[in-house]
């Protein structure tokens, strides 16, 4: 036979009542949650899980009600998934919830605790009024919209408590009881709501001191991603804030429908922030087409949440969220493929954002009715930041280690700079000196050289005189000769004083 996903996910409900059942745990079965044998100062606060009786349409009268026309149904459970139970019962439309609690004698003051009951809820013990979490009516215009966390003391004084709840819903895609419903002494809910608000503000300022710091860093670098990496912590500490017992319930002007698309908000800025980020700390292998897709479809999503009526963007989420799941494929496609071409860090971001995709698909499943477990992102952020903060302590660590290197490199190399300078001084002074002893050698060979010139000079021309006078003369003679103008005798006394004088040169 085939089972839907819905009917497969009543079974494990009541297969987890059986167990929370085998293991101590009372469970309502029928309408009716018996606790005469339980001890709250031992065992603690106890859920109200299990079989409530349910009016559909109808708002029972708190004190006098008839149990034959109701249906029984499990609690915390959303009306859509109801539907398949009961036919007629829709995600909108208004309803009541009864469940009769016995208790043991003496019991004194009891709280109670409700979570997640859309869109509009009142409550009532025995018949008296409780409180209002929003205000329930039978149609969209008498129902104003709340759902913040609510808790109640009530002073017991019999031992059966008759507890009815009505709920109203014509905004949210999901109605009904989804949330968590606990009793136990005020002092134990009150020390839970303590302890859940430390852990809260823990988370918060966790966040916030590291967005700051991350902010501070990108002042002083102007690196991107450490830019939106201070924008997902701030925006972090929103949306924790938001979702909290306490956060937004002091601002009176803050209505429940603000607060919705408030918290929405919050998730839909992660989106696009958490991608920009992977994408700066990886640029070269995020698909440049796909980045530009995820960002304009996260933008229009964003202004659907602030424009759009509540109807319609809490209708929309979960076809968002198919989206948001695609996104994440794409980031960690991203970063196996840095990964896998070596790019620092990677290993560690893959780790990081395969735990904060878990707690985002864990988160989106709770948001579409599919899982019952809870909003865990916060603390899968907070991993996250923890394995981002080792990451980045350990690239601050090898950059500092690099930069002590660095600087022994620098001090010797100026170590060496300082005696090869001292070498090179005392070359050039040495070779300075021998230039100088060169140029005075140069000086004084030029004086002598003076010297010789001047000799030679002086040498050439006594020289050319005293030969100047025997050559003449002996031309002359030589040309008388010639001229055939001298007798015999005279040519020979001619040749014979020549030749004296060339023997005398």
């Amino acid at each position: 036979m085939h089972l839907s996903v819905n009917r497969v996910l009543l079974i494990l409900l009541f297969a987890g009542s059986l167990c929370g059942t085998a293991t101590g745990r009372p469970v309502a079965e029928r309408g009716v949650l018996d606790l005469r044998g339980y001890d709250f100062s031992k065992q603690g606060a106890v859920e109200l899980q299990g079989e409530w009786l349910f009016f559909w349409e109808r708002f029972i009268d708190p004190v006098a009600h008839a149990d034959t026309a109701g249906v029984y149904v499990p609690v915390p459970f959303s009306w859509g998934k109801l539907g398949e139970m009961v036919p007629g019962i829709g995600p909108k439309g208004f309803g009541s919830y009864n469940l009769k609690i016995l208790l043991p004698e003496n019991t004194g003051s009891l709280a109670f605790r409700f979570t997640e009951v859309f869109s509009a809820s009142g409550y009532y013990v025995n018949g008296k009024h409780m409180g209002f979490n929003g205000l329930p009516g039978t149609n969209r215009y008498q129902s104003v919209f709340g759902y913040t966390p609510s808790l109640f003391v009530v002073n017991v004084q019999d031992t059966v408590l008759d507890l009815v709840v009505h709920v109203s819903n014509f905004e949210h895609r999901s109605g009904g009881m989804r949330g968590k419903i606990e009793t136990g002494t005020p002092m134990q809910i009150m020390s839970a709501r303590a302890d859940r608000q430390l852990r809260d503000y823990f988370l918060m300022g966790a966040f916030l001191i590291i967005g700051i710091y991350f902010m501070a860093l990108f002042q002083g670098r102007s690196d991107l991603y450490k830019l939106f990496f201070s924008l997902i912590c701030l925006v972090m500490v929103l949306r924790i804030y938001i979702s909290s017992e306490n956060g937004l319930q002091q601002f009176g002007w803050i209505t429940g429908i603000s607060r919705l698309r408030l918290e929405y908000l919050s998730f839909n800025l992660l989106v696009p922030l958490f991608v920009m980020m992977i994408r700066y700390v990886f640029p070269n292998d995020f698909p440049r087409l796909i980045f530009r897709i995820i960002i304009w479809v996260c933008v229009m999503m964003i202004v659907f949440v602030i424009v759009s009526p509540v109807s319609l963007f809490t209708e929309l989420f979960p076809y968002y969220m198919y989206f948001v799941i695609l996104a994440g494929a794409a980031v960690l496609y991203t970063i196996f493929l840095a990964w896998r071409r070596g790019r620092l860090h990677a290993q560690g971001f893959a780790t990081g954002i395969i735990i904060v995709v878990a707690g985002a698909l864990n988160d989106m499943l709770f948001i579409a009715d599919v899982l019952e477990t809870g909003l865990v992102s916060h603390y899968t952020m907070f991993a996250f930041l923890m394995i981002y903060a080792i990451v980045f302590s350990r690239h601050i660590n090898r950059e500092m280690n690099r930069n002590e290197r660095l600087s022994d490199e620098i001090l010797r190399v100026n170590q060496n700079l300082e005696n090869i300078v001292d070498v090179r001084t005392q070359e050039l002074t040495e070779k300075s000196e021998e230039l100088i002893r060169h140029r005075e050698d140069l000086r004084t060979s030029n004086e002598e050289m003076q010297r010789e010139i001047n000799i030679r000079n002086r040498f050439i021309t006594i020289l050319g005189h005293d030969i100047k006078g025997p050559v003449g003369y002996t031309s002359q003679v030589l040309d008388l000769v010639l001229s055939g103008q001298l007798s015999k005798e005279e040519e020979q006394e001619m040749l014979k004083l020549t030749a004296d004088s060339a023997r005398s040169l």
